[in-house]
């Protein structure tokens, strides 16, 4: 019924408004509600390590059926202040991840929670947006999270980044969820 509704009103411009509204509200709550996670994970001092290992199969089917490994270069676009990608890929595969945000304080709270890991060999971390940011020419892989707007842009820039051969991962949600 939900998406009966969505394909009938989407294309109306008070419902993009709203909507773009909304997705911006979310996404702020999202990014709280990382904060808030890591912070409890470095107070409570919560086995993260455990936590990362107990991910959902969602992510292992990602690196499996995108040829991640201890030999990959891995760059994480938006990855938040709890990067559980980048954990679980560091973790799982022994790639090395740079994860890329535009939130400083999100930044410096995965550093804490990789450090926490026993990943900090294998994380690196930048602040900042990609166009402020050096070619990356010794990536294999980029994900870009699904709360990155204009993805589309990202992906402009990375064209000019990254060799051609890298695999880009592009985590997105349609419509109104």
């Amino acid at each position: 019924e939900n998406i009966l509704k969505w394909d009938q009103w989407s294309a109306l411009e008070e419902v993009q408004e709203l909507s773009e509204q909304l997705r911006e509200t979310s996404v702020n709550a999202l990014c709280d509600v990382e904060k808030y996670q890591s912070i409890r994970a470095q107070q409570a001092g919560l086995p993260v390590g455990q936590y990362v290992s107990a991910l959902a199969q969602s992510v292992r089917d990602e690196y499996h059926n995108f040829g991640i490994h201890s030999e990959s270069n891995v760059l994480f676009i938006g990855s938040g202040a709890f990067p559980t990608t980048a954990l679980t890929i560091a973790k799982e595969t022994g790639a090395n991840v740079i994860c890329l945000d535009i939130d400083q304080e999100a930044i410096e709270l995965s550093k804490v929670v990789a450090r926490q890991s026993g990943l900090e060999n294998q994380i690196a971390f930048l602040h900042g947006d990609i166009n402020a940011q050096h070619d990356f020419q010794t990536i294999t892989h980029v994900f870009i999270a699904s709360l990155v707007k204009d993805k589309h842009e990202v992906i402009e820039v990375l064209k000019e980044k990254v060799w051609e051969g890298t695999k880009v991962i592009v985590r997105f949600g349609n419509g109104l969820k």
